[in-house]
């Protein structure tokens, strides 16, 4: 056996070879939002894509951001039917808003963005 893998290393059996390393990068954009009704100060308000679910969002945000959080809660909402010049109508992307809680009250510079 050790002959063959010398000669023909193509034929390592797949358990004996290492395994590669995979890493997943996050590639999606989640906005900071104003929002139209106040809000406690310890809640913030993100809009991200539809396919993001909670546990994801929960992670990129511990993870990522560095915040503790309480809850994420989520909306879907869809995309406004707008008119263009010619009187076409088209549909703008449907989109996902979140609202986090954290344990203790947003950083000042995350403040600027609740309700000017």
């Amino acid at each position: 056996m050790d002959k063959l893998i010398k000669l023909r290393p193509n034929l390592i059996p797949r358990l004996l070879r290492p395994e590669p390393k995979v890493y997943k990068f996050f590639n999606k954009p989640i906005y900071l939002v104003r929002t139209e009704k106040e809000l406690q100060e310890n809640v913030l308000c993100f809009r991200c894509p539809q396919e993001l679910t909670k546990p994801e969002l929960r992670q990129v945000f511990t993870k990522v951001y560095g915040m503790k959080l309480k809850a994420v809660s989520t909306f879907n909402h869809m995309g406004k039917i707008a008119r263009n010049r010619t009187n076409g109508h088209y549909r703008k992307p449907d989109y996902k808003k979140v609202y986090v809680e954290l344990e203790h009250e947003a950083p000042p510079y995350l403040q600027y963005f609740k309700n000017i």
